[in-house]
């Protein structure tokens, strides 16, 4: 398919275009309701071969077409599309979604993306509504999707194809790695350093959710709702929009109770409790920003060890240990300097409070309060649970908040892990934020 791909920048009196020569093959479906499109570019940035960007998406791309292929006929027709120009303003997509080249009815499109070289594929945007797509993906293996990623995502200057095919209303699924971003638009983004894991990864997930759409009632999609999305250690967690609201406000219950047992308890009193929430916002700043600064200092000392297009080190491990560190080491200097001559009771219902107000405050963000909820809600409910038992008994109390914690901990764990695919500049503080919950319940 060749013709004119557009790009406008936004304030820009003036439009940037070029002719492209996209690649689009269909696979007829036995009683399409729709059609999925299975999307990736083949184009890289000058002087890069491009294994990963976008490498890992055509080559994705090109073997789920082939196991499609070689199985039952589908009942939607199936598109592969390997678009141009996407280095250059996205130009390939504007013009496949301007060509009108698919039959009437739903359009999914599963596009295949790459900021490095290897790391957990994650669907970090989902066209509204999502209710269908969500489901569709969660039944794939090793699937990786968090909402709040799209919040993150759109205050970020990159873009994908993903952009021009929900301008055009189609239905899509943003997929990507980003960790070894060191060798993004690189010289050194070769088919030897491309992750043979992460390829696996990605192809088996796209394959298992390209099969369950190909075989959909496609005329649902728009009638699928809303959801909000994580990343459990068994496999995706989603729940209706509405539910994140009211599992917002049942957490500033569940906190306000645990505040109001221990001040009745004479453990706390309502004052220190918040001047806690000041100490415990500015212990997390701190955290975070001290996560920034090992990799910064290194950097800034000795520019050579960062690569040169991403400013990231091709061996990111110790710098990223150096991050949790030094975060670590912050909170726990805030927590010697507030036991010095204040209660620990009040540090952490201090603590609990501000995560609760924050996912209060992140109602009208959808990912962030299940985000919060998902990190804290086990450790909130194992300590409200440890204050209903009797004093008296010193076991079962200790059972309650211990389960809680690990609770907390078998959600942050992998949270901090995908987050540090990030880089260090940007995903070191990410991570840092999920670490505080173990913190807390360190303090508790």
């Amino acid at each position: 398919d060749s013709g004119v791909g557009w790009m406008a920048r936004s304030g820009e009196a003036t439009q940037r275009g070029a002719r492209v020569q996209n690649i689009v093959a269909t696979r007829d479906g036995t009683d399409p309701t729709g059609t999925v499109v299975l999307a990736a570019h083949y184009d890289t940035v000058r002087g890069s071969p491009g294994a990963g960007d976008d490498g890992i998406g055509v080559g994705t791309v090109l073997e789920v077409a082939r196991a499609i292929d070689s199985g039952p006929p589908p009942r939607n027709d199936v598109v592969v599309l390997l678009t141009d120009g996407e280095e250059n303003g996205l130009l390939g997509a504007h013009r496949f979604v301007g060509a009108e080249s698919v039959r009437a009815g739903p359009v999914v499109v599963l596009n295949h993306e790459a900021r490095g070289n290897a790391g957990t594929p994650t669907t970090f945007r989902i066209t509204s509504p999502n209710g269908v797509l969500i489901d569709s993906l969660a039944g794939a293996p090793g699937a990786n999707a968090d909402s709040l990623t799209e919040l993150i995502f759109e205050a970020l200057p990159n873009d994908t194809d993903f952009r021009r095919f929900a301008e055009h209303g189609h239905h899509a699924l943003d997929t990507a790695i980003s960790a070894g971003s060191a060798y993004y638009h690189s010289p050194l983004d070769t088919p030897d350093r491309l992750s043979r894991t992460s390829l696996q990864h990605m192809g088996d997930t796209s394959l298992a959710t390209a099969r369950t759409l190909a075989g959909s009632d496609l005329t649902a999609v728009d009638d699928g709702g809303d959801q909000v999305v994580t990343t459990a250690p068994w496999g995706l967690l989603h729940i209706p929009r509405w539910a994140e609201i009211v599992g917002a406000i049942a957490l500033a219950g569940i906190v306000g109770a645990i505040v109001v047992l221990r001040v009745r308890r004479g453990e706390t009193s309502a004052w220190q409790v918040g001047a806690a929430v000041a100490v415990a916002l500015l212990a997390a700043v701190l955290a975070a920003g001290a996560a920034w600064l090992p990799w910064w200092i290194v950097q800034t000392v000795d520019p050579g060890t960062a690569a040169p297009v991403a400013d990231e080190p091709y061996r990111p491990g110790v710098f990223q240990f150096a991050a949790v560190v030094a975060a670590l080491g912050v909170l726990l200097v805030a927590r010697s300097w507030w036991g010095r001559d204040r209660p620990a009771a009040a540090l952490t219902c201090g603590a609990f409070t501000l995560v609760a107000l924050l996912a209060l405050a992140g109602i009208p963000f959808a990912g962030v309060p299940l985000t919060l909820l998902v990190l804290i809600l086990p450790a909130a409910l194992g300590l409200l649970v440890a204050l209903l038992l009797p004093q008296r008994d010193t076991v079962w109390p200790l059972v309650a908040i211990t389960l809680g914690a690990l609770g907390s901990l078998i959600f942050g764990l992998p949270a901090v892990l995908v987050s540090f695919d990030a880089g260090l500049l940007y995903g070191a503080p990410v991570a840092v934020l999920f670490v505080l919950p173990w913190v807390v319940d360190g303090w508790t």
